[in-house]
């Protein structure tokens, strides 16, 4: 090929007149697609994978918490069995009223929902 025949292009790389100065298109392609499965990952499979962890890790939050109130309560049946004068039942009773009071306080905190306020007129 006679020196004569190339062209300087852009960056200074020498190309022959009929190649594509901007590069190659095989890598405009590439380049193309990579964009799209990247937009393609950021709008859909993204918040998928994040929506999934979080209920994963949620469902094992509650189940962690959950777990956790079952063996205070029992550690708490236990201790006051122990220090309580009288049999196990003083142990039953106390904390069986801990929680009734916790459960009236909560029921009196709450919101009835509209549909049982229009049943309730």
């Amino acid at each position: 090929m006679a020196r004569d025949s190339l062209e300087p292009a852009a960056g200074g790389a020498l190309v022959t007149p009929g190649s594509d100065p901007d590069g190659d298109l095989a890598a405009k392609v590439t380049h193309k697609i990579v964009g799209v499965v990247d937009k393609l990952n950021r709008v859909s499979a993204r918040p998928a994978t994040l929506l999934a962890r979080g209920v994963v890790f949620g469902l094992l939050g509650l189940t962690l918490v959950f777990a956790s109130l079952v063996l205070l309560t029992i550690g708490a049946l236990r201790v006051l069995d122990v220090y309580l004068p009288e049999d196990v039942w003083a142990a039953h009773l106390a904390l069986g009223s801990i929680f009734t009071l916790a459960g009236l306080f909560v029921w009196s905190k709450r919101k009835p929902s509209e549909k049982a306020a229009k049943k309730s007129k």
